[in-house]
């Protein structure tokens, strides 16, 4: 069941990326920002949620709190930026883009999730690896960022000279 849930996490993330036909690197730096607003914010602001008589049990409202505050401005990013051409490429950026986002919510969904053993070698194997899984992609999102960015100032800096 745990890890079902994971798995459907994971399904939206990639379902959201491949669609919006946003690039891989514009999508991550959005979830980075997310994830430091999540890591900051989502203990006050779920409890200035609950104070005004919002209760969730099932998931409980930090969770759903911190997921979207991870995702928020992603949500903003889907609309604008450089996009995918080939389909290839899109689900390539889409499962980038959902390895992170899981990675980035872990430590919300981890309090959440009931464990099972699938779910806790995952747990077990994000602890050991995930950091430089999760630098390796910012490192990778940077890049490509700079890439989407420099192909179209290249030539828009070259039609006027």
């Amino acid at each position: 069941m745990a890890s079902a849930a994971l798995a459907i996490v994971f399904g939206i993330l990639f379902l959201v990326a491949y669609f919006s036909k946003r690039r891989f690197g514009i999508l991550a730096l959005g979830l980075c920002a997310g994830a430091l607003l999540s890591q900051y914010f989502t203990s006050s602001a779920a409890a200035l949620i609950e104070s005004q008589g919002v209760q969730l049990i099932a998931p409980p409202l930090g969770t759903v709190v911190g997921v979207g505050l991870t995702m928020l401005p992603v949500l903003f990013l889907l609309t604008s930026g450089p996009e995918y051409a080939q389909k290839k490429s899109r689900v390539f950026g889409g499962l980038l883009f959902s390895v992170l986002g899981i990675l980035f919510m872990v430590p919300v969904l981890r309090a959440t999730v009931a464990n099972d053993a699938i779910v806790e070698k995952f747990f077990m194997l994000v602890t050991n690896y995930g950091g430089v899984v999760t630098a390796a992609l910012i490192i990778w999102a940077v890049l490509d960022t700079m890439f989407a960015t420099s192909k179209k100032s290249g030539g828009h800096h070259a039609s006027h000279h």
